[in-house]
């Protein structure tokens, strides 16, 4: 099959959350479900004169997220794009912000309290907040910091496998150019 240049392809896809996945780079014959797809965790442990880089993609999972489903579907954008490796560049876990949660302390529990409404802030900022019964409480915050996973790796391909394509890329282009060419009648 011919090499079908990918100038940028996005996609979205549910996997326990959002995950966001981008790549640039060429596209080869998808690989078939039971072919295995090498994961290599650094440049040192891939072999030599074995790969050519097909392309390079980046992927971000929400929090929630563990590793093994990011590299799990990795693996699967590989196997769709004709790759037979993974190389990581960086696979890091980023911290993008905190989310309040406010506690009641007044019953008791130490449970996250979901009906009650920010009315205002006492002087020290502490929130006050008023239940369903119009009464005030201030109620303690607890901090939680939100992460995600971001990582960035290349897709790799045989190099025999490549310069098969490239080759048969060029005989159809000849054979293109020749026929249409407005000498070739």
């Amino acid at each position: 099959m011919i090499f079908m240049l990918s100038v940028a392809a996005m996609a979205i896809f549910p996997a326990g959350g959002c995950m966001q996945f981008d790549y640039v780079g060429q596209k080869l014959a998808p690989l078939k479900p039971d072919q295995a797809v090498a994961f290599y965790n650094s440049k040192d442990s891939v072999p030599p004169d074995t790969y050519k880089v097909l392309g390079r993609a980046e992927i971000t999972a929400p929090d929630g997220t563990n590793t093994e489903e990011v590299k799990a579907e990795l693996i699967e954008k590989a196997r769709e794009y004709g790759a037979n490796a993974i190389e990581v560049v960086s696979f890091k876990r980023v911290k993008t912000g905190e989310v309040e949660i406010p506690q009641n302390e007044a019953y008791g529990s130490n449970d996250p309290v979901g009906t009650w409404a920010v009315t205002s802030n006492r002087p020290d900022g502490t929130p006050i907040y008023t239940d369903s019964f119009v009464k005030t409480i201030p109620l303690e915050v607890n901090v939680i910091e939100k992460y995600e996973i971001q990582a960035k790796v290349l897709f790799l391909a045989d190099k025999e496998r490549v310069n098969k394509n490239i080759e048969a890329y060029k005989k159809k282009r000849k054979s293109y150019l020749h026929s249409s060419s407005r000498f070739a009648q």
